[in-house]
């Protein structure tokens, strides 16, 4: 009983299973059935940017039919032309890119191009037969290659020999008994088919070209008298070429272009390399921008063929150079040179036990045989007023007018025997003077002199500068004195200045003063900058490092700057400040003028050094 419900039971599923997998007309006119579908028919392909479609139909009813989308194709392209980059050959393949017409997005680059294969023109060297093959020669009209192939044999290509009746021609039947030479076979016919013609022996007329057909004409082999005129096809690369002319020229960097155009076509062109590039042709060299001390400059030069084409080049920095002196005539040991100053076209150095001498290049010295000073050292000298004024140990003073005839001086404010002048400074009329114990005096005519009011400064003047209508003194204690007058000083303590200013100078809009101290036992150059005298800013890097800093001169629009050990800088704005590549110096620079193109620094050991600063 069991058996028998899971029986029904089956045979009702797939009674179910039946009625769901039928189809049935809507009207329900004809029984319902199953599909059966037939092969899927492409109405639109897909392409590379665009869905297609398909259909199918049931073979048991032609109306019930299925469509569907077919997707995006990402490689069904509808290419354009190929873009050869190499041609290809009838045997060997060729690279270039083509673009999709439906896309021009979508591109092949470097890719291959087919081999395109011979294209073979025909031409019978042997003829089939009734009972032997023939063959023939094929030339390929790309590239002239040859090959040949067989001709099957031709069951009905006898060679007839006439019995009787009358033989065939070319164009008329004829009738009676025939017999192959080849086979034997024999033929009685009423009406035996004309021969046609049997054209070769072909004639050239008119060769083609790559715009028009040429002509030949042929001999039928059978009747001598039968002609015939047939067309050669177009050959696109019989071209008649005209001579070369060039189209391009050539450029300092590229060839030129030649071409020659077709007689038969003017769109017909060939191109090829013509005159090599020219190369460069640049002019002098121009300063676009000058070197300095400080930076490289650069420079130009042109091309004459092309103003666009230039080529720059570095300008090294200009070197600073002192040049010693290769007889100062202060002697070496011992002998060293105090002051210098310029003036009347010659410079003027003094130093110690009273040396002094003369030269109006910087270069030749002559030694002044009198300079009123004895064995006492000239620590200063300055010119204005048209004469020199000279001053140093034991408060000892002289003026000359011409830097070789000098004429002692007195003054109670030094001159006796204890004090030293360091300092002098001229302008407005007026010589200053500084010097032991803050003492100051000023004359007009380096004669008659009046004391300032020194007694609020106790300390060394080392250095006087005068610039922007006011005259700045320092010394010792980083102590300062200011005055527009030369007579009433004002007193001055900052922290920025060094502890000891050996030298001072004004130019450019600034006051530069440098000297040193001491940062334990280490002394340590250095070097301050003022545009009023008044408030001061130290330099970052004078490039002096431990070297004592005992000389400032300015001219020519630089200050230069000397130090122990032989040390010297440039500075166009008294704040950035380039090291000298040789001093001449190897013992230290004590002092510096600038005059007739030269800055010349003394020092040590009776050295003198110069720098043509032109």
């Amino acid at each position: 009983m069991k058996n028998v419900l899971k029986l029904i039971g089956i045979i009702a599923l797939v009674a179910i299973v039946g009625f769901l997998s039928t189809c049935s007309n809507e009207d329900n006119s004809t029984p319902a059935h199953q599909h059966q579908w037939g092969d899927w028919t492409v109405i639109a392909p897909a392409t590379c940017i665009a869905t297609g479609s398909r259909t199918r139909v049931c073979t048991i009813d032609a109306t019930h039919t299925e469509t569907e989308t077919i997707p995006i194709d990402t490689t069904a392209h509808v290419w354009g032309e190929w873009n050869a980059e190499t041609e290809p050959t009838c045997t060997v393949k060729g690279k270039g890119s083509r673009i999709c017409t439906l896309n021009a997005s979508h591109e092949e680059e470097g890719v291959d191009i087919p081999p395109l294969g011979h294209n073979y023109e025909w031409e019978t060297i042997k003829h089939a037969t009734c009972s032997a093959e023939g063959s023939e020669t094929g030339t390929c009209i790309r590239d002239g290659s040859t090959t040949t192939r067989t001709i099957a044999i031709n069951p009905t290509a006898h060679d007839w020999v006439q019995l009787s009746g009358i033989a065939p021609t070319c164009t008329d039947t004829g009738s009676g008994s025939r017999k192959c030479n080849i086979c034997n076979t024999t033929e009685t016919l009423d009406v035996i088919p004309a021969l046609d013609h049997d054209y070769g022996n072909w004639t050239l007329l008119t060769a083609p070209t790559c715009t028009a057909v040429g002509a030949e004409t042929g001999v039928c082999s059978r009747d001598a008298s039968h002609t015939t005129l047939r067309q050669i096809p177009i050959d696109p690369i019989a071209h008649q070429w005209g001579t070369w002319a060039q189209t391009t020229a050539p450029t300092c960097t590229t060839a030129g272009i030649d071409t020659r155009t077709c007689n038969h076509n003017a769109a017909h062109k060939e191109t090829r390399t013509g005159a090599a590039a020219l190369g460069h042709d640049y002019g002098n060299w121009t300063v676009t921008k000058a070197a300095t001390y400080t930076e490289t400059g650069v420079e130009t030069r042109t091309c004459s063929r092309d103003a666009t084409h230039q080529e720059t080049q570095t300008i090294t920095k200009i070197p600073i150079l002192f040049t010693a002196v290769s007889d100062s005539t202060f002697g070496t040991s011992n002998n060293t040179i105090r002051a210098i100053a310029y003036g009347d076209g010659k410079f003027v150095a003094g130093g110690e036990r009273g040396k002094m001498a003369t030269s109006t290049d910087g270069t030749t010295w002559t030694v002044v045989g009198n300079s009123t000073f004895g064995t006492s050292a000239i620590l200063a000298i300055a010119y204005g007023d048209g004469k020199f004024f000279a001053g140093g140990v034991d408060g000892k003073m002289a003026t000359s007018t011409d830097g070789t005839t000098w004429t002692a001086a007195y003054n109670s404010i030094f001159y006796n025997g204890k004090y030293y002048i360091y300092a002098i400074a001229y302008c407005n009329e007026k010589f200053v003077v500084g010097g032991d114990g803050g003492r100051m005096t000023v004359s007009t005519d380096g004669t008659t002199w009046t004391a300032t009011n020194y007694t609020t400064y106790t300390d060394y003047i080392y250095a006087i500068a005068y610039g922007n209508n006011k005259f700045v003194a320092g010394g010792q204690s980083r102590n300062m004195l200011t005055s527009t007058d030369s007579t009433t000083w004002t007193y001055i303590s900052t922290s920025i200045v060094p502890n000891y200013i050996y030298a001072m100078a004004y130019g450019n809009g600034k006051f530069v003063a440098g000297g040193g101290e001491y940062s334990g036992s280490v002394f340590i150059g250095k070097m301050v900058y003022s545009t009023n005298g008044t408030t001061w800013t130290a330099v970052a890097d004078s490039t002096f490092g431990t070297s004592a800093i005992n000389a400032i001169a300015y001219g020519n629009g630089k200050f230069v700057a000397g130090a122990s050990g032989g040390k010297m800088a440039v500075s166009t704005d008294g704040e950035t400040w380039t090291a000298v590549s040789n001093s001449a110096f190897g013992t230290s620079p004590t002092a510096i003028a600038y005059g007739n193109g030269k800055f010349v620094a003394v020092g040590a050991d009776g050295k003198i050094a110069y720098w043509e600063d032109n």
